[in-house]
């Protein structure tokens, strides 16, 4: 009984970091994306998702066409305050439609440039969102967990070799 109740207790104290590691996608979402045809910048609203003020924010913008097919990708960086729960407005250079034109359908039966914009956060305040790292940290938590089971094995052995049998 005793022995259960510790490698319950073993198994709660591994996933604790688990669920404070790293940020999720969603701390930082973009909220609308204006460009007019003539412009030479274009401007995306963000919001903030977090209880932390943000600082320091690097992020992609992803241009699609109607299919899919990704056109476009380009990383930006921008050291711009965002209160937590609040929204600002970046500005970045416009996606240039003539140039993929022939390459890519971004033009509907009527004629009109239709590109999907998608927003990837990579990092915010120094906080990388790594998927080498995720694995890494996969890698160790997998250890721990066979060390921790080696050692609950061990208890257990340990605990039925000090049991005196009386016939």
């Amino acid at each position: 009984m005793k022995t259960n109740s510790i490698r319950y207790l073993l198994l709660g104290l591994l996933l604790v970091p688990l669920l404070a590691f790293g940020f999720e996608k969603s701390d930082i979402t973009m909220e609308s994306y204006t460009q007019s045809w003539k412009d030479k910048k274009c401007s995306l609203v963000v919001k903030n998702n977090t209880t932390t003020k943000i600082e320091h924010i690097v992020f992609v913008i992803n241009y699609s066409d109607m299919t899919g097919n990704v056109i476009k990708s380009e990383r930006f960086s921008r050291k711009i305050p965002i209160v937590p729960n609040g929204k600002t407005t970046i500005i970045i250079p416009v996606f240039e439609e003539s140039k993929y034109r022939d390459k890519f359908k971004i033009q509907d039966e009527y004629g009109r440039t239709v590109v999907k914009v998608g927003f990837e956060l990579i990092e915010y305040n120094n906080e990388t969102y790594s998927v080498k790292l995720g694995a890494v940290l996969m890698v160790g938590f997998l250890v721990v967990i066979f060390l921790v089971l080696l050692l609950m094995w061990y208890l257990d052995e340990l605990s039925i070799s000090n049991k005196i049998v009386i016939k």
